[in-house]
């Protein structure tokens, strides 16, 4: 049976409000610099509890003073200004994207190695109720991620208070939180056969990039992914299926592009594998794949140094099983690609 690669994961709730500290904050002119004087107070907090032994979990108190800070932050919106500037658009792209999309500062998945931090600045951890996915930046306040992340057990898509995303590091003991407004799954999306498994997240505030925080280039719609010089997985997910726990920090795996008609043929289902899914992995010896946790996350192949999003981890048989490659949501079909730019 085919498996969707989301895997559950449990949290602890530490309740630390220190709301008079970040009120003072919200006479700042802008919401960045009101969040940025807010964080910077509450990490002095945390040093301090934490030296006298109060609080140290780092993780659980980041979560809490983030949602702190942006309630008493969340009055003021960016100002708009027009500004006249020259890009260079990269191969294969087009649109709305900053021309510095796709590059990678640094110059489960199973069978891979661990990622260098920020390595791919536009991977995010999305966090669904008890549950997580994968998931990629494509512009300032848009992630793409897989629909059957978003998608609950009665046929509905997830309230977007119930989503937050991790980004900013690729440990995830270190990520900033963004919340989400709203959620928007492809109108063609069918679990059954995980047709057009896409869905974006619209985040609550515009994120600041540098070098942990970009966006990946999407590639025009039936770019090639043969003419890339490669694809690579990355994902926090399980590095083996029979032991599905996260990871702190990401993990990455490069992984050959398997032709649509072999892929048909490993599954023996043309209306399961279609010109909608792009598949990759050793097809014969199996071993590197994406895994459960993985789900959502990016199937990147690169072009003169520039990573594209090609894919979007959707679903296997099991995981790095000999025969079976994994299966993505093919994001150059021309009914994702133009889905994908329309909802940016």
């Amino acid at each position: 049976m085919a498996s969707a690669r989301t895997i559950v994961a449990t949290a602890t709730v530490l309740l630390i409000l220190a709301s008079a500290i970040s009120q003072s904050t919200g006479q700042q002119q802008t919401v960045t610099s009101c969040q940025q004087q807010c964080y910077q107070t509450y990490l002095r907090l945390y040093q301090y509890y934490c030296k006298w032994g109060t609080i140290c979990n780092y993780t659980d108190y980041l979560a809490q003073f983030y949602m702190s800070c942006y309630k008493n932050c969340n009055s003021y919106r960016p100002t708009t200004t027009t500004t006249t500037t020259t890009t260079t658009r990269r191969p294969w792209s087009q649109g709305s994207q900053q021309s510095s999309c796709g590059v990678s500062p640094v110059g489960r998945i199973v069978g891979g190695t661990q990622a260098s931090d920020c390595e791919f600045p536009w991977a995010v951890v999305i966090n669904i109720g008890s549950t997580f996915c994968g998931g990629s930046i494509v512009d300032s306040n848009t992630v793409v991620t897989a629909a059957h992340c978003v998608y609950t057990t009665s046929g509905g898509v997830t309230n977007s208070n119930r989503v937050t995303v991790k980004y900013g590091s690729s440990n995830q003991q270190w990520t900033k939180i963004a919340y989400v407004t709203r959620v928007t799954v492809h109108p063609n999306f069918i679990l059954r056969y995980y047709d057009y498994d896409v869905a974006i997240l619209t985040l609550d505030r515009y994120l600041e990039f540098d070098r942990c925080t970009s966006a990946i280039c999407l590639p025009n719609a039936e770019a090639d992914a043969f003419a890339t010089e490669g694809c690579i997985a990355a994902g926090w997910g399980a590095l083996q299926y029979s032991n599905p726990s996260a990871q702190t920090n990401l993990q990455k795996v490069r992984l050959p592009i398997v032709p649509l008609n072999q892929c048909q043929a490993a599954f023996r289902d043309t209306r399961l594998i279609s010109d909608i899914k792009i598949c990759a992995g050793d097809l014969r010896n199996g071993g590197i794949d994406s895994c459960l946790g993985d789900s959502g996350g990016p199937l990147m192949c690169s072009y003169n140094g520039v990573y594209y999003l090609f894919g979007v981890v959707s679903f296997g048989r099991g995981c790095a099983t000999p025969g079976y490659p994994g299966v993505y949501a093919r994001v150059t079909h021309t009914g994702i690609n133009n889905w994908i730019r329309s909802n940016m």
